[in-house]
């Protein structure tokens, strides 16, 4: 909804050059647990929320299971900011809902311990990693990193985030036999370059000015005259 309100006054366009990438098709076309990191400047924090919205939208239409958090600002005094454990929270509840898991009681009983101790970002991490290991499907994970990270510009805390997620991959990988889980991060800030690995995507978001709108009938009328308004009226009669 918030996005859909953003394209009556958004300042930058994203550009067909950007869904059509080479690097988003490999992402897509990935069998194996992955990672793609999107990178946009601070102008176009806008975009790429869009640009993560699209993604879910397009996911869930096709079912693929999709799990997403992404930050909607909204000005509302009564509603506490979510802090980065909030957000891990919602996805791990997220993943839980999925309804596809078989769970012993006592690995049960192991899960609700966990979820009731957890206190940590990576303990977090951690429990959707465990809720993800035995779904037998393809699973998404957008996220807009800026949400998870303190307000503070650090790279340090951006580089913690990442790793997070490529850890939480490479244990997915080596524990999940069925699943396929892949993270798509969007973000304006910068990171320490990533190792070169073939689970690893990094694509640049590519933007522009928002298209030009068509010029008004009565505006065409004045500009191009008697003539051309007639011409236009008698297209449409066509």
């Amino acid at each position: 909804m918030v996005r859909n309100l953003r394209r009556r006054t958004q300042q930058v366009n994203i550009l067909n050059a950007f869904w059509q990438s080479r690097t988003l098709k490999r992402f897509a076309e990935y069998s194996e647990p992955s990672l793609m990191l999107v990178k946009g400047t601070f102008q176009e924090r806008g975009a790429l929320r869009d640009a993560a919205v699209r993604v879910t939208e397009e996911l869930k239409s096709k079912n693929i299971t999709t799990l997403w958090a992404v930050n909607v600002q909204l000005s509302d005094r009564a509603t506490r900011t979510p802090n980065a454990l909030d957000i891990l929270k919602s996805l791990a509840a997220q993943a839980l809902t999925l309804g596809d898991t078989a769970h012993s009681q006592k690995s049960t009983a192991l899960s609700c311990t966990q979820l009731r101790n957890a206190t940590t970002a990576k303990e977090w991490i951690g429990i959707l990693g465990a809720t993800l290991e035995n779904v037998c499907r393809e699973v998404y994970i957008v996220v807009e990193l800026d949400i998870l990270i303190s307000s503070v510009p650090a790279t340090s805390s951006t580089d913690e985030v990442i790793a997070l997620f490529c850890n939480l991959l490479k244990e997915l990988k080596g524990r999940a036999k069925r699943s396929i889980a892949k993270v798509l991060i969007v973000t304006s800030r910068s990171w320490t370059p990533l190792s070169k690995t073939t689970n690893v995507f990094v694509e640049t978001m590519l933007s522009g000015p928002p298209p030009r709108a068509k010029p008004q009938a009565n505006l065409r009328r004045k500009q191009g005259g008697t003539s051309t308004y007639k011409a236009a009226l008698r297209t449409l009669r066509r």
